[in-house]
């Protein structure tokens, strides 16, 4: 929704344009003794914005589009490097893969990660970060957990954008991140001022000992207990341990999985480098693995 704030000689008002064309008008409290004596008397007050959601379903778009864009790119990349269209260095094949009118540099590292080796593509992205979030005691109760699987994490809840607004919550266990459930009633108010469109719940540490992190996508168009797709956020995962105190400048590298041995799993490897400011670039990335192949059979 669109929300305007009208003044006009202190009759404060709010007027909201809705996506279906409906306007909605609040008027700011009259007070009934004047309304009584027939003069309509506005009393000047703060119009609250609580329970408003800000998200849209082109948000959750974009996220789905993100998500099938990195595999798309992978997995293209992958095939690419099968059948031998790579350029060959020193310890990677490189090829620079046409995605519409985007070119993206992808590498496919051999150097000790199982078959095949690890494909991974590059991007350069700008962010923002802002530590205005809710409380830890809001945010625990949204997620149905309990502080102290907040309070004692040596990483903070941060505000991160790079494709959409993300609210990155460090926990202090991968088991602590599986267990949390969303209350959807407090979705509202939890982001209603941060603007976020998603959560990322982070630990450090994973559920199969296969990673640096494990991650967790929450947002309340998912079940409670769903572990979906992270990919579409690892850019604002990249740039949250970018803002995080004791980031060295250089490249780094590190991994993030999802999910439990009772639901889809994954494991993307990442490397970054940082250089200060609101700038990074990485390498993201995994495993490929075939599962179909088919051809096309011409008259």
């Amino acid at each position: 929704r669109l929300i305007f704030n009208m003044n006009n000689n202190q009759r404060t008002a709010r007027v909201d344009v809705l996506p279906n064309g409906n306007v909605v008008w609040i008027s700011a409290l009259i007070d009934p003794a004047e309304w009584k004596k027939g003069r309509r008397h506005f009393v000047p007050q703060w119009l609250s914005l609580s329970g408003i959601s800000f998200r849209s379903s082109a948000m959750q778009r974009k996220r789905a589009a993100a998500a099938a864009a990195l595999a798309a790119r992978l997995a293209a990349a992958a095939r690419a490097f099968e059948l031998g269209y790579g350029k060959q260095a020193e310890g990677y094949s490189e090829y620079l893969l046409q995605d519409g009118g985007l070119s993206v540099n992808t590498f496919r590292d051999a150097s000790g990660h199982g078959a095949g080796g690890l494909t991974l593509f590059a991007r350069h992205f700008d962010f923002t970060t802002d530590r205005f979030v809710p409380e830890l005691s809001d945010i625990a109760r949204a997620l149905n957990t309990e502080v102290k699987h907040l309070a004692y994490s040596r990483y903070k809840p941060r505000l991160v954008a790079v494709d959409t607004p993300v609210l990155v919550v460090p926990m202090t266990r991968p088991d602590h991140v599986v267990a949390a459930r969303l209350d959807t009633g407090q979705w509202a108010p939890l982001l209603s001022e941060i603007y976020a469109t998603a959560i990322l719940l982070v630990a450090p540490g994973s559920v199969g000992g296969r990673a640096h992190f494990h991650g967790r996508l929450v947002t309340p168009h998912y079940e409670a207990a769903a572990c979906p797709p992270i990919g579409s956020v690892i850019p604002e995962f990249i740039a949250y341990l970018c803002c995080c105190e004791g980031t060295a400048i250089g490249t780094h590298t590190t991994s993030i999985d999802r999910g439990h041995p009772a639901a889809r799993q994954s494991l993307i490897h990442i490397e970054f480098d940082y250089r200060g400011g609101q700038q990074a670039k990485c390498r993201i990335g995994g495993n490929v693995v075939l599962m179909a192949e088919g051809q096309f059979v011409y008259p």
